[in-house]
């Protein structure tokens, strides 16, 4: 569906980025921008520093140096399909759209691990 520039006060985008590639990363953070209104509100999750866990010894070096980590042996968009943001990469990412009002580094939780939130407010 195509939305209108400007139309939304306010988006909630849970687990999107974390099955997204690099490209679509950006093209996301392009497209909230557009779509969102001058002050328009974004809570976004990604997987955060608590998924080091999970991941290899070498996705932790690449994490570690603030690059994007992405497991791709699926169709992207998919469940299995993985991507983990260091905290350092997302805010590189957002800096020139978003505000963060909130940021909350997720955390183990007895049903599993707690993804990262973030309230953004667009930058106009």
């Amino acid at each position: 569906m195509n939305y209108k520039d400007n139309q939304f006060d306010f988006i909630i985008g849970i687990s999107i980025f974390t099955h997204l590639s690099e490209e679509n990363h950006f093209f996301w953070v392009n497209e909230l921008n557009r779509i969102m209104k001058n002050n328009g509100i974004a809570i976004i999750t990604t997987a955060g520093n608590i998924f080091k866990q999970q991941m290899t010894t070498k996705e932790v070096e690449v994490f570690e140096n603030n690059q994007l980590v992405i497991r791709a042996n699926v169709i992207e968009g998919h469940r299995t399909f993985a991507a983990f943001q260091p905290k350092v990469y997302f805010e590189n990412l957002i800096c020139d759209y978003f505000e963060i009002f909130e940021y909350k580094p997720g955390i183990q939780q007895t049903w599993g691990l707690e993804q990262d939130y973030w309230v953004l407010k667009v930058k106009r």
